[in-house]
């Protein structure tokens, strides 16, 4: 088996030879691509369902569009649907975009679109490799070329891949939006007409029941008026034409008796439902009241909080300066007088590693003296002093910036 192999490879030209294994992966890679993209493309599954049956509902635009696509719908739309139609909530709201369109996309080979490139752009890079070696039996500069290139054929493929299989997401989401309001824009037209249909329906059976209860009433009046009539069978029979005949007379007030008109009652459940909304929006404006007021507090505790944080900061620097001004004032005090010399050094110590800057106004104070005596009027000591003030005053500054 391997020796027809090698006579199979010995047959390539020469000139074919060192780039065969780079057309076998960049080959392979491409038909990986195109592969994978059919299968996407055919299987959808229930995602690509949802997105053609939502355009075709959106297309059609009437309630017995919606009916029909909702009965091939998968089974969780429709129960969401269907909870939204009996609670009278809009569709939008009950109708989940994770369930209709982000777990069916995971689901979905479209999905996997993007890491099937991937994964066969690595292979045809080890098959190209491979077959290069094999036909070489050395690896050398080609197989670092058929590297380089199939790994950037295929990160570009790879690219495509999940380019199209994130328009394909994007587009199922905007086919949702679009979806839910079709469904509420129908749901908003047909309430007005199924709100008045039950109240007519209402009227017309208060008014069957007022005249039920007067026809199977009056008889039972005429039973306890026969009952005296008894002593013979002739009084008995001519009281039995009046006994159907008074019902007649007796029905046509029950009949006439108001009642509220279809009218009134379509205001007073108007009132009714306004008084409701009144009251909801009174629950949830006090609710938005209290929650501000709980912010508001709370960012008063806060700020309180960090004002006593910043005043206590602000007490400890106090201390520490003063503390550390009392040391210096007291060690100057202790100390003996020094002469020009080590104020020039002191000079020279505090503009090499710095110091605080009451220490600095120490030193000044002392700076002055020396140069205020006698000892010290001499051109050249003055120079000096002179130089060693310019130090301390930019130090002095330096420290003042800080």
């Amino acid at each position: 088996m391997i020796q027809k192999i090698s006579e199979i490879f010995g047959k390539i030209p020469e000139s074919l030879r060192d780039d065969i294994g780079l057309y076998v992966g960049l080959g392979l890679a491409v038909l990986v691509f195109v592969a994978a993209l059919a299968v996407s493309l055919a299987g959808k599954g229930e995602f690509g369902k949802f997105v053609s049956l939502a355009k075709s509902a959106i297309k059609d635009g009437t309630r017995n569009g919606v009916n029909s696509v909702m009965k091939k719908m998968q089974k969780g739309v429709v129960g969401q649907y269907r909870h939204a139609l009996h609670s009278g909530s809009k569709p939008s709201e009950c109708i989940c975009e994770t369930d209709a369109v982000v777990i069916p996309f995971k689901t979905c080979a479209m999905s996997k679109f993007p890491l099937a490139t991937a994964i066969g752009a690595a292979i045809a890079m080890c098959a190209g490799v491979g077959i290069s070696v094999a036909i070489s039996g050395k690896i050398g500069e080609s197989e670092g070329i058929t590297v380089a290139l199939v790994a950037l054929v295929g990160g570009i493929l790879t690219l495509v891949a999940a380019a199209v299989s994130s328009a394909t997401f994007k587009g199922g989401k905007r086919t949702y939006v679009k979806f839910t309001e079709t469904l509420d824009l129908l749901s908003a037209q047909s309430g007005t007409q199924s709100e008045s249909a039950p109240a007519s329906e209402e009227i017309r059976m208060n008014e069957n029941a007022q005249t039920e209860e007067v026809v199977y009433e009056q008889p039972e009046t005429y039973a306890s008026y026969e009952q005296p009539a008894t002593e013979a069978e002739g009084p008995a029979a001519e009281y039995a034409t009046p006994v159907y005949e008074q019902p007649e007379y007796a029905a046509e007030p029950a009949v006439e008796a108001d009642g509220p008109t279809p009218e009134e009652i379509e205001a007073e459940r108007a009132a009714a439902r306004e008084e409701a909304l009144k009251a909801q929006r009174a629950e949830q404006e006090e609710i938005a009241r209290r929650q501000e007021a709980e912010k508001a507090a709370a960012a008063q505790r806060r700020l309180e909080e960090l004002r006593a944080q910043r005043e206590a900061q602000l007490k400890a620097r106090r201390e520490a300066q003063a503390q550390q001004n009392a040391s210096v004032h007291a060690q100057a005090q202790t100390e003996p007088s020094v002469g020009a010399e080590d104020v020039i050094a002191r000079i020279d110590r505090i503009s090499a590693e710095g110091a605080p800057l009451p220490a600095m106004k120490e030193v000044a104070m002392l700076l002055q003296k020396e140069r205020n005596k006698p000892e010290n009027k001499t051109p050249e000591q003055q120079k000096r002093l002179n130089e060693a003030l310019a130090k301390l005053l930019r130090a002095m500054s330096a420290a003042q910036k800080k």
